[in-house]
């Protein structure tokens, strides 16, 4: 049989029901007869109905009376193959004989298939409990069953292969961000010490500098990626890093530069940048907006209180004309809320951490608060990671103390230090413009070195926190997690919800090979119900995409990388896919992840094609001649 695009049979019935009675199979089942004919040559008689097929739940289907079971492939096959299918425009049509006998049945999705095949080898296994028996009088020849295709469970398919149009070794192409049909992907390892945009495909050949770093736009137009622009800061010098954080949201990308030294503690709005280098690794922000394809540089942002050390920069986020900027290395011991442009000049909590939020007014930025844990200490480290959407943000402090497994809703926060570098994660929330905390997160299983909070992401009501390092060998998902440690850093992805202003937390994520040392959580992202998660590490040497919950359990590519896809429905998260490079070989790093809608985009730090332009298709190039270049492989769900 033909393989369709992923679908989930959906049967709706809009006929009379004239008489019923229960039947029994010769296996004890019941089982309804169905007579049908038509009374009305002239009237459209079709089964018709909706239904949406998820894991777990049921469908009521008609199947000849002759089937004793319903397997998609077998049932589907026979009667395609046997001219009684016809798939035209997105429905089934099932052509059947006067007066033949149908069974209504009772079935339930066991694993999310496509037309005619199971995807994980299982099949739907049939049920009973309907027994009616419907009649139509009349004398057409036959009657048409319209099966309508659903789409609930879409597949991903690999779509291009991006490589820097002046790919360089040791490049290291790993930040990537997207936002609807553009990708950000920075490398702080660049060399040019080019201090202009190039808007088109090239990219400067220049390679005088050290780890000065760049930002490459990638755009989709008809399905076909091509290079819009190459990045670059305004005041390019060796060591500054720039890309080594980049986000975006619709025409807006914030680079950041987290080993630039300006001691500049002001917000440049325009197109210039300070070239002071009295505060080494500062760090700086880079805002690039865009007009029609051209990028052009909008700010460029400091933190007010900016010192030697403080890596200001280090990861950045933006959702609309609102930018979080992540300083995990700044040491006020501050713990309230600065709204609006100061920040603490004490220094007497190394490493505490702080995150400063910016609002742009037309082309104006102005910085609006600057946020602190509400049991900020030294090394905690808040500010490691940082996420926005709308008006709430989420800062992590992967090394934070405390013991509790609880959620705190409030202000407030442990004091608590018995368990080393467990990490936390701190919800913020905006009205108007001022700021406050609105809930403190912790793991459900905290323990010692899980680094929770090393990781974020959040759309809307949810949010999702990586803890890389946490050690449960589960490899199945649950609402409770595992306080077993026979896996060690193997990693977990934990999700919270809120409802009006409280958290819970709603899901205990673990991929379905999970692996001692495979850190799953290190990468993640975030789109309405969608979760991708990557695991640089993970060490299969599979070259292509699973769909479904499998993943491969082979352990002979070590570091080549992978990424995992979970998908919600209610409340319930499942597994929906494992991607792997097509180009997968060992020490590639693959797994740097970023998620808008559809579309996936991984980076594999360590990837070593010497390639220069973009593939767009489902190959990649096995040359292994430019060592850590680093490549980007976008994947959609179809």
């Amino acid at each position: 049989m033909k393989k369709k695009s992923q679908a989930i049979v959906a049967l709706l019935f809009l006929i009379s029901l004239v008489a019923c009675k229960s039947l029994q199979n010769g296996g004890g089942t019941d089982w309804a007869a169905v007579d049908l004919s038509i009374s009305d040559p002239a009237q459209s008689h079709q089964f018709q109905a909706s239904y949406s097929g998820n894991i777990g739940s049921s469908l009521i289907l008609a199947v000849p009376a002759t089937i004793d079971s319903v397997n998609p492939s077998s049932f589907l096959s026979e009667y395609y193959d046997g001219g009684m299918l016809n798939l035209t425009n997105g429905s089934v049509e099932l052509n059947v004989p006067l007066n033949t006998p149908l069974r209504i049945v009772e079935v339930i999705f066991v694993d999310a298939w496509t037309l005619g095949e199971a995807t994980s080898g299982q099949t739907i296994a049939a049920a009973t409990g309907i027994s009616e028996e419907i009649i139509i009088n009349g004398t057409n020849d036959n009657v048409s069953v319209f099966i309508q295709l659903t789409s609930v469970n879409h597949d991903f398919f690999s779509k291009a292969y991006i490589k820097a149009s002046n790919a360089g070794e040791q490049d290291e192409l790993t930040m990537v961000a997207i936002s609807g049909d553009t990708i950000v992907a920075g490398t702080s390892k660049e060399e040019s010490l080019q201090t202009t945009i190039t808007n088109g495909s090239g990219a400067s050949s220049d390679d005088t500098g050290s780890g000065v770093g760049a930002a490459y736009v990638f755009n989709r137009s008809d399905s076909i990626w091509s290079q819009q622009a190459y990045l670059k800061a305004p005041n390019a010098e060796s060591s500054d890093a720039f890309g080594g954080s980049v986000a975006i949201s619709a025409e807006t990308i914030v680079v950041g530069a987290h080993m630039e030294s300006s001691s500049q503690a002001t917000i440049t709005n325009g197109s210039s940048a300070s070239s002071d280098n009295s505060a080494s690794e500062s760090g700086a922000g880079y805002v690039f907006v865009r007009n029609g394809s051209n990028w052009s540089s909008q700010a460029y942002l400091k933190a007010p209180n900016a010192e030697t050390g403080d890596r200001f920069g280090k990861v950045v986020a933006i959702s609309g004309d609102t930018i979080v900027i992540g300083s995990q290395y700044e040491g006020s011991n501050q713990t309230t809320i600065t709204n609006g442009s100061g920040a603490s000049a004490d220094n007497s909590a190394a490493d505490s951490g702080a995150a400063y939020v910016f609002v742009r007014s037309g082309t104006t930025w102005s910085q609006q608060a600057y946020l602190k844990a509400s049991n900020a200490e030294a090394g905690d480290r808040f500010g490691v990671n940082v996420a926005i959407s709308g008006d709430t943000i989420v800062v992590g402090a992967s090394e934070e103390d405390s013991a509790q497994t609880t959620i705190t809703n409030g202000s407030g926060a442990s004091v608590d230090n018995s368990t080393v570098e467990s990490g936390a994660a701190y919800v913020f929330v905006r009205s108007g413009t001022t700021w406050s905390q609105q809930a403190y997160l912790k793991a459900p299983n905290a323990g010692s070195g899980d680094e929770f909070g090393s990781t974020i992401a959040i759309s809307g009501d949810t949010i999702a926190v990586g803890a890389p390092y946490e050690s449960s060998a589960q490899a199945i998902i649950t609402t409770i997690a595992s306080s077993d440690n026979s896996a060690s850093e193997s990693g977990a992805v934990y999700v919270f919800v809120r409802s009006g202003t409280t958290w819970s937390h709603q899901a205990y994520l673990k991929p379905s090979n999970i692996d001692a040392g495979d850190r799953f959580g290190a990468a993640l992202s975030i789109s309405d119900d969608t979760i991708v998660s990557g695991t640089p590490v993970e060490a299969s040497n599979q070259v292509s995409i699973t769909n479904g919950s499998g993943a491969s359990s082979d352990n002979s590519a070590t570091g080549a990388g992978a990424a995992y896809v979970f998908v919600r429905n209610g409340a319930t998260w499942t597994q929906r896919a494992y991607l792997k490079a097509p180009n997968a070989e060992a020490m590639d790093y693959y797994g740097f992840c970023a998620i808008s809608g559809d579309t996936i985009a991984v980076s594999s730090m360590f990837e070593s094609s010497n390639q220069t332009t973009i593939t767009n298709g489902d190959t990649a190039s096995s040359d292994n001649s430019l060592p850590e270049s680093g490549a980007i492989y976008v994947i959609t769900r179809d």
